[in-house]
């Protein structure tokens, strides 16, 4: 079954105007007829939200549609919904790790600076908890390269998994 999303419009008469081109007489009244039944809700339009979800029943699929508002399918809409959201929650995840990145260079760098090493030149202790520190912060990012390439795979696997159901 296809389906179209509501818009706003005032009539089962305009539903049927704005999904169909060259309706005869006979047509309009099967399609406004045959689009009621499907869409009981509609009986109510005037309390129809934007964005619903409408059936279209399969009878009505010998009609032309309107070029400008194609038939669409759920499983598109969701895979494109799912798609977007998976690429901006992959923008933000790759933010976040050069945030890191950005973090453990800065650190890293102090640890190298010379005004630190002078600062620690005298304590033992010191140079050994900072030469800890810098393996700590290699290991963390080398973790943390790894944890962003498993999740960019995971990210482009489920955007192409997505993509094959829309298709």
């Amino acid at each position: 079954m296809a389906f179209a999303t509501f818009q706003g419009e005032h009539s089962v008469t305009e539903i049927a105007s704005k999904l169909f081109v060259k309706l005869t007489a006979a047509q309009r009244k099967q399609a406004e007829a045959a689009i009621l039944k499907a869409n009981p809700e509609l009986r109510h339009i005037a309390k129809l939200k934007p964005g619903t979800l409408l059936r279209i029943p399969p009878e009505l699929s010998g009609l032309r549609p309107a070029k400008r508002r194609e038939l669409e399918q759920p499983e598109a809409l969701i895979a494109g919904t799912l798609t977007d959201a998976l690429s901006a929650y992959g923008k933000r995840i790759a933010e976040r790790m050069e945030a890191d990145r950005t973090q453990i260079t800065t650190q890293q760098q102090l640890l190298k600076s010379s005004d630190f090493t002078k600062a620690i030149a005298g304590e033992p202790k010191l140079k050994e908890a900072a030469k800890s520190l810098q393996a700590v912060l290699a290991t963390r990012a080398k973790a943390s390269a790894q944890r962003e390439k498993a999740l960019a795979a995971a990210l482009e696997q489920a955007m192409k998994d997505l993509d094959e159901r829309a298709g």
